[in-house]
């Protein structure tokens, strides 16, 4: 499954929030997504759902933006809500989302970026693993691309995925009290896990995803549930951060534990 994406063109629902926004990002796509806010849809197995927060935000603008084109049907496929942005210490991220098209689990989802020039020259290449550890069907994951010093030249990026099929399901886990954090110096979100499970959950790892108002992905974080084993009906508290990231950037959010 490969595309190639020019450099100039460009989940339990919660709440909505209403709340005006003064100022813009200092980071900017050229142009925008032709498509719609992703819907929240009830995946996983047997009690979890994904979280869906929805924020209004001024029409952002990023640094490059491949332009969306047509995913084929697949087993596996990444979806064309995918963007690319460059950090002030010179850093390339390539953020997306990846969606299981068939009837059996996925796990150990592998994304590849190869970067090129204008020549159609390879300048780069790197890989990371989408952030669930089983995807199960019809279900999605986010995926972040670290490239630490942006590719002299870079043109276009083409992404491509690979994972093993597996017989195991998801965690019967459930998000609750979910919240804005605190923090002041990124965007924060707390709240507590449930355990839905028959066994203890060790390592509980929650993932959020953020979106700006055409549905893009403008980041893709994790992190883990405070109590490192859940028993039983049990609860964690959790705080999630995604930094570098404005609250005016932020549409959109969806939350899921794994």
């Amino acid at each position: 499954m490969k595309r190639s994406f020019p450099l100039t063109g460009i989940f339990f629902a919660l709440a909505l929030v209403a709340q005006p926004f003064d100022t813009f990002l200092p980071l900017v796509l050229n142009g925008s997504l032709g498509g719609t806010i992703p819907q929240a849809t009830a995946t996983r197995t047997p009690t979890s759902t994904p979280t869906l927060i929805t924020l209004p935000s001024p029409t952002p603008t990023w640094t490059s933006t491949p332009t969306p084109t047509t995913t084929p049907t697949a087993d596996l496929s990444v979806l064309d809500n995918h963007s690319t942005y460059t950090d002030t210490l010179g850093s390339r991220y390539i953020v997306g989302e990846v969606q299981n098209n068939r009837s059996s689990n996925f796990r150990f989802v592998r994304v590849h970026a190869d970067v090129f020039n204008a020549q159609g020259q390879l300048i780069d290449t790197d890989f990371t693993f989408a952030q669930r550890s089983i995807i199960e069907p019809n279900g999605k994951s986010c995926f972040k691309i670290l490239l630490l010093d942006d590719p002299a030249g870079f043109d276009h990026y083409e992404l491509t995925v690979q994972a093993d099929t597996t017989t195991e399901q998801p965690r019967p886990l459930a998000l609750l009290n979910i919240n804005e954090g605190p923090n002041t110096f990124a965007f924060e979100l707390i709240g507590q896990v449930r355990n839905d499970g028959q066994e203890d959950a060790e390592f509980v790892k929650i993932v959020g995803t953020l979106y700006d108002g055409d549905g893009a992905v403008i980041d893709c974080s994790f992190t883990y549930a405070n109590l490192d084993t859940i028993a039983p009906g049990a609860l964690s508290s959790w705080s999630l951060l995604f930094l570098g990231i404005e609250r005016e950037r932020i549409a959109l959010y969806s939350l899921i534990a794994d």
